[in-house]
């Protein structure tokens, strides 16, 4: 009897422990079930994700062409919701690339939003040499702080009625800088107008502790910029100030957060000019042969630098192609040959003569 009662209860024991171990196996089944799933979903998602910023990114290329061939104009572009991180030679979408080619663009490090902006303008030294294009969006907020000083007034008077209307900016009194407010924006640029160096780091509005922001200090002067970006709760200067050229160029400095990428841009941009006075200079010795003994001839084939006497040409145009060869750029000399090449132009028209540009 009572061996009769154990293997009943061995029988119940094993039946519940079979139990146990088929619970444990469906188990088992639907979670590789559902991991299998989970992965089909993912793998389909990251390859939507990848087909969409390849879209965006052809779509932004057509974009930012059709941009850089519309000089002096503005456009305010819908996109799909998404973020693009721009650099000096490309830009990203997630991990899909694109490079910008020959493009001179100056954009934030990251562009978020389903709106983009871009501005064009015509870089002229004196010639024009290319365009340069702008890129930001409605959730980038600019606020321009000027000194009591004139020439910062001027400054910042000049910026705030150049940029286009839809640039969402403020201009704000240095007295009043710790009082602006945060407006949501994901982005805040504040662009300090003072002379360098500074007295002390600008400081970070209390109600934008908590926003990412940036600085550019601006000595209308001495015509530097200084960068700087945000640590912790401060902004720090990055690097030493940089010589800027014209307004132009400084445009580039206010809408690039990263002072290596600005730097990158430029040097592009000097590049360029190089390229450009090569090819004027030539051809205006060319021109000179037609104007042997005039009144035209010395304007433009003169007996070249006094470091390259074998070279002949307008002395201003072979100092551009000698400057910007040059690293570093000496950009307050470009500034000098610029203006002499303006002063010659007019000379040439008063004289009868072909012009340089």
């Amino acid at each position: 009897m009572v061996n009769k009662h154990l293997r009943r209860r061995l029988r119940k024991k094993a039946q519940e422990t079979e139990q146990q171990f088929n619970w444990i196996f469906i188990l088992i089944i639907g979670a590789l079930i559902l991991a299998f799933f989970a992965y089909i979903v993912l793998k389909q998602k990251a390859a939507s994700e990848i087909k969409l910023a390849v879209t965006i990114a052809k779509q932004l290329n057509t974009i930012l062409t059709g941009a850089k061939l519309s000089s002096g104009t503005f456009q305010d572009i819908p996109i799909p919701e998404t973020t693009i991180r721009f650099a000096c030679n490309d830009y990203f979408i997630g991990d899909v690339g694109q490079r910008l080619g020959n493009r001179i663009l100056f954009a934030p490090n990251f562009v978020e939003g389903n709106r983009i902006f871009t501005w064009t303008l015509d870089w002229n030294v004196p010639f024009k040499v290319s365009s340069f294009l702008y890129v930001t969006t409605p959730f980038v907020r600019y606020v321009i702080v000027p000194s009591v000083a004139d020439e910062s007034q001027l400054l910042a008077k000049r910026l705030n009625s150049t940029l286009p209307a839809k640039i969402n900016r403020e201009l704000v009194a240095d007295v009043d800088l710790p009082n602006v407010a945060n407006l949501n924006d994901k982005r805040v640029r504040i662009v300090i107008i003072q002379g360098l160096p500074a007295v002390s780091a600008p400081s970070i509005p209390q109600a934008l502790a908590n926003v990412e922001a940036s600085a550019l200090v601006i000595d209308p002067a001495q015509r530097k910029v200084q960068f700087y970006e945000k640590l912790g709760a401060v902004l720090a200067p990055v690097g030493a100030p940089i010589d800027y050229l014209d307004d132009e160029s400084l445009f580039g400095a206010l809408f690039t957060e990263s002072r290596e990428e600005y730097e990158c841009s430029m040097n592009k941009a000097y590049d360029r000019l190089n390229s450009a006075s090569k090819i004027y200079a030539k051809k205006f010795v060319l021109i000179s042969n037609n104007y042997v003994g005039t009144a035209c001839e010395g304007f433009y084939k003169g007996p070249g630098l006094v470091e390259s006497p074998e070279q002949q040409g307008n002395q201003d145009l072979l100092s551009l192609v000698a400057l910007t060869t040059a690293t570093p750029v000496d950009v307050q000399k470009i500034s000098e040959s610029v203006q002499n090449l303006i002063n010659t132009n007019t000379k040439l028209q008063l004289n009868s003569c072909p012009l340089l540009f």
